[in-house]
């Protein structure tokens, strides 16, 4: 038997009547509340974030610590390879891809790099002392002064390396100020004996071989302190 389906026709208005009680139906998802696995799942996660943390700490560590035992060595190829570059210092003879230094380890390198070849630029930037130099602690303080600046030129001035490169030329430079006041010390001191070996001399011409009858204090005062 046909199954007739009545013609509801085209103006069939199928919107809620004014006044009707039908709501659209709720079609919003709100989050689940966490139960007690939810929240143990995200315990869990985060003390395995934090354990990852902590492995990937440690092995920077390990890597930073058995890049510090090879530092030496490190600044002593860097130095050489200064010295072939005509001394001329540049940071990538530090930051070179197959060694992936920390940074704190580079730039140890680069300081003691330039402490090395400061030890050999010093004695060759201070040279001989000149005669104003030997003459008076003044004199000696600007000859140094101007040592200083040709020392931080011929560095680079560049972060690290320069400050390792000065901190050899300074204790050079400190170690021929000790020596140059050594130096006019004695000279003093020489003189002083020469001075007070010839006022003996003269008052032995003076008074004869018999000091101690001298009655002249200023020939027995020099005696007694000679």
């Amino acid at each position: 038997m046909a199954i007739v389906v009545p013609d509801l026709g085209t103006g069939v208005d199928l919107s809620p009547a004014r006044g009707s009680r039908i709501t659209p139906a709720d079609t919003y998802a709100r989050p689940a509340i966490p139960g007690p696995a939810d929240t143990s799942i995200g315990d869990a996660l985060g003390v395995l974030g934090q354990k990852m943390n902590s492995v990937a700490t440690d092995e920077t560590n390990k890597e930073i610590e058995r890049q510090k035992m090879n530092a030496d060595l490190y600044a002593s190829t860097v130095a050489s390879a200064a010295t072939a570059n005509n001394g001329s210092f540049t940071p990538d003879m530090v930051n070179r891809p197959e060694w992936k230094l920390h940074p704190q380890v580079a730039a140890y390198v680069s300081q003691q790099a330039g402490v090395i070849n400061g030890r050999t630029a010093a004695q060759q930037i201070l040279g001989e002392p000149p005669p104003e130099a030997l003459a008076s602690p003044e004199g000696a303080a600007q000859w140094v002064q101007a040592k200083r600046a040709e020392a931080l030129k011929a560095s680079g001035n560049v972060p690290f390396y320069s400050a390792g490169y000065m901190q050899s030329v300074e204790a050079a430079a400190n170690a021929r100020i000790q020596g140059l006041d050594s130096f006019r010390q004695e000279n003093v001191r020489q003189l002083t004996m020469t001075g007070m070996r010839s006022g003996v001399y003269n008052a032995m011409q003076t008074s004869g071989p018999n000091l101690q009858a001298s009655t002249n204090p200023q020939v027995a005062g020099e005696v007694y302190n000679w």
